[in-house]
Parts: C-alpha cells; sequence; structure tokens
C-alpha cells in the first residue's frame, strides 16, 4: 500500500494557503505582485469567444508544447521539440507526475532540506522514501555534489534539486550542478529539476542541469516569472521517452490542464516579459530592506541570491511554530521553518514579493512587539 500523508501533514501545508486574519500582513504566502500579463488575458478571453473551452491533447495544446520547446532550444542551444514537453496543471503537477513515474515503494528520493514542503508529501503519495539533505548555511544553502553523494544509496532514484531554492533563496553555482551531473552520469536515478524562480536571481546566474543530463526533467511554468499563479499551467521538459511515462500518470490525475489557461500561457510566451529588469529591480530593493530591518530587530539573515523569500535564524526566540505563533497575533503571517524539513525548526520564511516597503515596515514593527514583547 501506498504511504499516506498524516493529518499534522495536510494541516500545517494547508495553513499557508488558508491562514488569514483579520488586519494581518502577510508574509507566508509566496507570489508575484506585479500582475498578469496583458497578452496572458486577450489570449484568454479570445479563447473563450471562439469556444476553445473543450478538452485538449492530454500533454497540452501542440502550439504551446513547441513555443516552449522554442524558447529553450533559443537559450541552451540543445534540439528540442514539443515531444520534449509535457504541459501540466502548475509546475507542483510536474513534479508529482516524475515522482509517481519514477518512484516506487522501498525506492529512495533524494530531497533538499530546507526544500518545498510539497516534494515530501508527492514522495509520501509514491510510497517511496524521502531521503533529506541538510542544506548548510555557511554553503548559502546550496545542494553540492558532495552532499548528493553522500545521500546516494542504491535506492536512489530520484533527486530532487531546486534552484533558486524555495525557502533559502540559494542559487545553484555552474561548477554545483556539473558536479552533481557528472557524479549521476551513466546511472539510472531521474533528477527533476525546479526551476520556477529561474528569472528571479539577483547575485549570480541561472545553471539548469537539464544542460549537462540526459536524465533530468526540468520543471518550469508561468506561474512566477509572469505573475500567473491562479491559472495553473507549468511544463516538464526531458528527454522524450521520461515525458511518455510522466504522460501516463499526468493522464490519468488530470486528463489535461485548462484549456483557457494554455491559451493564456501562450499569450504569455509570445509576448516575452520585458518588466523582469524592473520587478528584479523592485524585488531587489525590498529584500535589501527586510534584512536589514530584520537584522535592526535583532533577527540574524543574510540576503537571498534568489527567489523572492527569506530564511532568517529564530532560533534564541523559539521554536518556529511557536515564534510564528506569536508573530501571528501580533499581525504577521510567517511559514514556520519545520514544514520545510526536519532540520528547520530554528527559521521562519518570509516573503517580500507582495508587500511595498511601507507594508514591510509595519511588518517589522510588529515583529519586533512580538520577539521583544
Amino acid at each position: 500500500m501506498k504511504a499516506r500523508l498524516s493529518d499534522a501533514d495536510n494541516t500545517l501545508i494547508d495553513d499557508l494557503f488558508n491562514s488569514v486574519l483579520a488586519n494581518s500582513i502577510n508574509l507566508a504566502l509566496g507570489q508575484p505582485d506585479f500582475g498578469t500579463p496583458e497578452g496572458a488575458k486577450r489570449a484568454a478571453t479570445e479563447a473563450i469567444q471562439q469556444d476553445y473551452t473543450k478538452y485538449t491533447p492530454s500533454d497540452g495544446i501542440p502550439e504551446l508544447r513547441e513555443l516552449i520547446a522554442e524558447k529553450y532550444r533559443n537559450e541552451t542551444g540543445q534540439s528540442y521539440n514539443k515531444g520534449n514537453v509535457l504541459v501540466t496543471t502548475g509546475a507542483t503537477e510536474a513534479c508529482m507526475s516524475a515522482v509517481l513515474a519514477f518512484s516506487n515503494t522501498g525506492d529512495e528520493v533524494i530531497l533538499p532540506d530546507p526544500g518545498f514542503p510539497l516534494y515530501r508529501s508527492q514522495v509520501l503519495v509514491a510510497g517511496a522514501t524521502p531521503v533529506f539533505v541538510r542544506l548548510r548555511r555557511e554553503d548559502n544553502f546550496r545542494m553540492t555534489p558532495e552532499d548528493v553523494e553522500s545521500a546516494l544509496t542504491s535506492k536512489t532514484k530520484v533527486i530532487i534539486l531546486n534552484s533558486p531554492n524555495n525557502p533559502t533563496g540559494s542559487v545553484s553555482t555552474k561548477d554545483d550542478v556539473m558536479g552533481i551531473a557528472k557524479l549521476l552520469k551513466g546511472k539510472d536515478i531521474i533528477v527533476i529539476s525546479d526551476e520556477v524562480y529561474r528569472r528571479f536571481i539577483y547575485d549570480g546566474s541561472h545553471h539548469s542541469i537539464g544542460n549537462y543530463l540526459d536524465t533530468a526533467v526540468v520543471v518550469d511554468a508561468v506561474s512566477k516569472e509572469h505573475d500567473m499563479t491562479g491559472w495553473r499551467v507549468g511544463w516538464a521538459l526531458g528527454r522524450s521517452d521520461l515525458i511518455g511515462e510522466m504522460s501516463k500518470i499526468h493522464q490519468a490525475m488530470v486528463t489535461c490542464p485548462s484549456s483557457v489557461s494554455q491559451y493564456a500561457a501562450l499569450g504569455a510566451l509570445r509576448g516575452g516579459n520585458d518588466r523582469m529588469p524592473s520587478i528584479l529591480s523592485g524585488y531587489r530593493e525590498r529584500r535589501d530592506y527586510l534584512v536589514d530591518g530584520l537584522r535592526d530587530i535583532g533577527v540574524e539573515c543574510e540576503p537571498p541570491s534568489g527567489a523572492f523569500y527569506i530564511f532568517p535564524d529564530i532560533s534564541r526566540y523559539g521554536s518556529s511554530v511557536d515564534v510564528s505563533r506569536r508573530i501571528a497575533a501580533n499581525g504577521v503571517l510567517v511559514a514556520p521553518g519545520i514544514i520545510f524539513g526536519p532540520s528547520n525548526d530554528g527559521n521562519i520564511r518570509l516573503t517580500y514579493s507582495t508587500s511595498s516597503k511601507g507594508v514591510l515596515s509595519e511588518a517589522l514593527y510588529r515583529m519586533k512587539g512580538a520577539l521583544r514583547g
């Protein structure tokens, strides 16, 4: 029988999405605030008007798959085509399809610790065993080749990488991804590379293991880059036989992604995103403001290199759940570190993706009262 999530697992994850208190400042849920592009809205409206509201091919509409393949051909120089692309109901479903396709009961899946909470949930649903790799602050929370090597066993079937990382904002270096690729070359191990934050990098550059390893499955979406979290369109990109195996799981779970959302994604990708430089500039300002403010009230943290999260050390004030509750009582919602992996009860996660500097200033004032009260 497949392993099942406990009620506690579900409650902790649901709290991120459902914790809404009157007059609270929500720094718990990370999603952009710059708006869905007009091209995406027009494409969705046109799709509705033209009755493009029926089932689509399970793997996604051909023009969207081809555009995604073209986008990656241009960026990487690799010979991708639509057969290398599976369009999914968000990046989460892409990861879920991969985990279910390539792991089973008795297998091990290597996960970053800290890492996105749903990775662990997905592994447990597949009946596999999560093996956490502790990401260290002295390595800027990067997953290194040495980390991966130390966790490998004969039962390892899947490794999940995430750069930039949620919740730490760490960014893998070229040496990191090339080293991991070299370590795994010739092994029957699938690497799921979650790259949804790849456009949100302030220091360094994005490097994908998909450029160096043919057993890698790259996961991305329009959610973060185009501020389309609720449209639920993502994709997986990889070797055609791997995509074919994932497609079997995907079809059984969702039949096909939303037709209207796929056309919206097509409009977004066709329009590009010339807003990113100004968006990154604004997010960098918020990042620096929040880091400086946290330090001023006695919370240890470093500025993240990517994404839009800060993962400060609050261990001097208590456990992550207790501190999160105290802060919530003062009107600020944050995510307790323990949901991101077993080694993180001394941290909390805050996002600066949806709050102006004025709102962040008020949040810091309330947090100061909670921590010193």
